[in-house]
């Protein structure tokens, strides 16, 4: 059975579920989460929203064996996935674009061969203030400091110091009458 508590007090929603793989679909309006496709939770994990949370159509956050929290005011554009087996915390006035990726952990691998259901996992953490760009890709172990902006089509990992302006080198090579 899912359960969700909305605490003005606390002002944040707490999704977590008393079965493994449940599915909870939401639209809650207008204060709050909205078109949101799929929140999924098992029983011993729990995914902590605050208020004025804005999502858009496609986006889905798992969360298994871990904790994630999203801050105030903060907006998840279309087609974003948020999976998170150990810890994702994003801040407050955050803005994350289109397509963005975010994965807390990798496989094991072992022997020439992935270890199915066994995973390497590192907390990720984006502070307050930030804006992520489009089709970016953040990995297990990233820090982004507050303040920062992250350029499109980025793949994050480790440290970005706050205020930080991270872009990709993007030139691009034409090679004519290639054959």
């Amino acid at each position: 059975m899912i359960i969700r508590i909305f605490n003005k007090i606390k002002t944040y929603f707490v999704f977590f579920s008393m079965a493994l793989n449940k599915n909870i679909h939401c639209r809650f309006l207008p204060h709050g989460v909205f078109c949101l496709d799929t929140i999924s939770v098992d029983n011993i994990s729990r995914i902590e929203i605050a208020k004025d949370f804005s999502i858009r159509k496609g986006t889905v956050l798992e969360c298994k064996r871990g904790v994630m929290k999203i801050g105030k005011n903060v907006f998840l554009n279309r087609n974003c996935i948020v999976t998170c087996l150990k810890a994702v915390s994003v801040g407050d006035n955050c803005i994350l674009g289109p397509d963005i990726k975010i994965y807390d952990h990798d496989h094991l691998y072992k022997h020439g061969q992935a270890v199915k259901d066994n995973y390497i996992t590192k907390e990720i953490v984006i502070e307050k203030n930030c804006w992520i760009g489009a089709g970016c890709i953040i990995l297990k172990g990233a820090h982004i400091g507050a303040g920062s902006v992250i350029g499109a089509g980025c793949v994050i990992t480790g440290y970005i110091p706050p205020d930080s302006r991270v872009v990709t080198d993007r030139k691009l090579m034409i090679k004519e009458n290639y054959g």
